[in-house]
């Protein structure tokens, strides 16, 4: 599964545009900023870097259109799951799991391995080599994933799965935190392992200073399991 959003675009070049963006990601995620250039991207395309020249004329052009669509994907995705009224603080943590996993499973085919698997995880580690606009964006997608999890605690306190004093922002932030280190953490030789137990331990700790007594927060679901 692709990180990019689908392109609606039918002007001319608009195909090609997108593969060399599609294209991109991957070697982004694969390698970093600094470990990509146009003669890879153009080599895995089978063209011409003079092509990738003509629609993003230096490689920051680039670097930002690829890391707007895959954050636009991702904010999407995250949207869903975090401010759905239904669906349980645990689910929605599960779901949240689950998006990782698939994403992990597209660089670390059988489940095992340490390789990248997230745009911004690898870019955070190039933030030096970005451009003030990459930075921004950056910012601005974590921020809007802070807002979306913040939702989602507070529906829970609203439902009465977590308690009405319970550290709203404290929450927040311990599950923002944790996503922000998913890719750190799968570079062990445990995989993503230990990226599961981790998001495991976060849910287990919360639910217990904070659930409410009796509310039946659930219990925990392995990656795959029906």
């Amino acid at each position: 599964m692709s990180n990019l959003a689908n392109p609606t675009d039918s002007a001319p070049g608009a195909d090609q545009q997108a593969r060399i963006v599609e294209v991109a990601a991957r070697l982004f995620i694969a390698h970093g900023y600094h470990g990509v250039s146009y003669l890879h991207i153009a080599k895995e395309l089978g063209i011409n870097h003079s092509n990738i020249h003509y629609y993003f004329r230096v490689k920051a052009m680039l670097a930002e259109a690829v890391l707007r669509q895959v954050s636009d994907a991702t904010l999407e995705s995250m949207k869903k799951i975090w401010i759905n009224p239904e669906t349980t603080f645990l689910a929605k943590l599960l779901s949240t799991r689950n998006w990782m996993f698939e994403h992990y499973l597209e660089f670390n085919p059988g489940g095992k391995g340490g390789h990248s698997w997230g745009l911004l995880a690898r870019f955070t580690m190039d933030a030096d080599a970005l451009s003030p606009p990459i930075r921004k964006l950056m910012r601005s997608t974590l921020q809007r994933l802070d807002d979306y999890i913040a939702e989602g605690v507070r529906l829970a306190v609203e439902s009465g799965e977590l308690v009405e004093d319970a550290p709203q922002a404290g929450i927040t932030l311990q599950i923002s935190s944790l996503l922000s280190v998913s890719g750190q953490a799968t570079r062990s030789g445990s995989g993503f392992e230990r990226l599961e137990d981790l998001i495991k331990w976060t849910y287990t700790s919360i639910a217990r200073a904070y659930g409410r007594r009796g509310a039946g927060l659930g219990q925990w679901v392995q990656p795959g399991a029906p």
